[in-house]
């Protein structure tokens, strides 16, 4: 898009939140993103409730974070992964798991 001249026109929008796709946030373009870890701990918390035989949980409630301009340095600079998205999820499995 760049090369054609077309950046007015044409916009770009990325998933995952990958540090490459926020740095292009932080020079003015957009990206959604999920933290990885977030995902690692709903789908441990999906296996195990199978493997025990407990209910599913039918929404896990993982978010998504829409990164622009105003939010990108959140992820970092340079940007991390799985950084921005805050921590709070990670005490919560912890107490739902009786980790604490």
């Amino acid at each position: 898009m760049t090369i054609t001249g077309r950046t007015d026109e044409l916009k770009i929008a990325t998933f995952n939140g990958t540090p490459f796709a926020i740095r292009l946030v932080q020079e003015g373009k957009i990206d959604i993103g999920e933290n990885l870890d977030w995902i690692g701990h709903a789908v441990v918390d999906a296996e195990m409730r199978m493997l025990c035989g407990l209910p599913t949980v039918k929404d896990p409630k993982i978010p998504l974070l829409i990164f622009d301009k105003s939010n990108a340095d959140t992820a970092g600079k340079p940007p991390q992964v799985n950084t921005g998205y805050g921590d709070a999820y990670i005490d919560g499995y912890r107490k739902l798991w009786q980790l604490h």
